[in-house]
């Protein structure tokens, strides 16, 4: 019998890194065994191919088939570990987020969870953190290099449930080491590897993205700096900080390329890039029409700079410098503390721009190939155990 793999992600949004997730996990299996039956879920059925991302099934339907046929459950990456409902589903829907943003509203769906009786039948209580004993067919439950932790948990009920569901797993695997260091905690073994989305420049090499990139090539700057920024996670002041950005692009000859990667709610990379392009003709703002577009702009730049986890590793992937802004984003500190430490120690502030000349000249390519080069070796290991163990 062919072996059946149920692949859960939050790959059912306008997201990019979360898009990625099943991409990689699909190449790289089926690279292992072509005969593997792979089929790819998210909390909503959603098609977003036009933005080069896989067809999602329901989280209703995820629980469906499993109870019905049994098989192996990969929760695929990202931030995911347990996440409520609530806020993921504030991710899909437009409305839904609106609503999100009321005290009250919260108060409400925290208190009777009804989000989960909408998006399922009721019997899972975190989405990327299930019990597998939750089902009734035979499974296997493991974890693909996620991110995520019991930091900010305080009800004790809830935290004795989700130790339960992690301990009834076969296999984690977390990208970072405060995701490790928070599992350990609560006596929760787990394997440290890489975002799996960093062998992705071994399956989207340049030749093969010049095929499905959407971007006038012709129309970008020779060098350019490549800049994102999350939605609610800018500079306090956006004229003195764009100030600053074109004065360091200048003292290199080089572009300035803004380019949103997060679209979907709660996300919105286009509104502050927008309010940044108004200021100033030396941005280019280019909207991108799928994830190839994304990740052309970043291997082909001079420097990644942005707010976005799956921005740094794009830009790792294609050995290309990252520079990741905003210390208060946690999981990019931690990513860079883990992996990159030798070369970028963490982010720096946005008052600390004047420093990207400096950072951008002195990067030490070498070492930082080394280190990828090496880590890519340790995601496909990470596949290969989460292969072995299927059933």
């Amino acid at each position: 019998m062919k072996k059946t793999i149920y692949f859960l992600s939050a790959s059912d949004r306008l997201n990019y890194g979360d898009l990625l997730f099943p991409i990689i996990f699909y190449n790289v299996i089926k690279g292992i065994n072509p005969d593997v039956c792979i089929n790819n879920y998210g909390l909503i059925k959603s098609d977003l191919t036009y933005f080069g991302a896989l067809k999602t099934k329901s989280y209703r339907e995820f629980y469906n088939d499993i109870n019905r046929d049994g098989g192996n459950i990969i929760i695929g990456g990202g931030e995911v570990l347990f996440s409520s409902w609530r806020v993921l589903y504030s991710f899909i829907s437009p409305l839904y987020s609106k609503l999100s943003s009321s005290y009250k509203f919260k108060a409400f769906e925290d208190k009777l969870n009804f989000t989960k009786y909408l998006l399922s039948n009721g019997a899972i209580n975190y989405p990327f953190s299930p019990n597998k004993n939750n089902f009734s067919s035979k499974v296997t439950l493991q974890y693909n290099s996620v991110g995520g932790g019991f930091y900010g948990i305080n009800n004790d009920k809830k935290t004795l449930s989700l130790v339960n569901n992690m301990m009834s797993s076969d296999y984690n695997s977390v990208r970072d080491i405060r995701a490790k260091k928070s599992l350990i905690k609560k006596g929760i073994a787990s394997q440290l590897c890489p975002d799996s989305a960093l062998i992705m420049s071994d399956f989207f090499p340049e030749n093969i993205l010049k095929k499905e990139i959407t971007i006038n090539i012709n129309t970008l700057p020779k060098k350019y700096i490549f800049l994102q920024i999350g939605k609610n996670k800018g500079p306090k002041d956006i004229v003195e900080f764009s100030s600053n950005i074109i004065k360091q692009a200048e003292l290199m000859n080089m572009g300035i390329v803004l380019c949103p990667i997060g679209q979907s709610p709660n996300h919105e990379d286009q509104d502050i890039l927008n309010r940044i392009k108004s200021l100033s003709s030396r941005f280019s703002l280019i909207t991108p029409e799928n994830i190839y577009d994304i990740m052309y702009l970043i291997s082909k730049s001079s420097a990644y700079i942005g707010t976005s986890l799956h921005g740094l590793i794009t830009a790792q992937s294609y050995n290309t410098p990252f520079i990741p802004l905003n210390k208060k984003i946690s999981k990019l500190d931690a990513y860079c503390s883990t992996w990159a430490k030798d070369v970028i120690p963490g982010s720096i502030e946005f008052l600390e721009i004047d420093q990207l000349e400096k950072i951008i000249s002195n990067w030490d390519h070498e070492k930082m190939s080394s280190l990828t080069e090496q880590q890519k070796k340790q995601v496909y290991n990470n596949f290969n155990t989460i292969y072995s163990n299927l059933i």
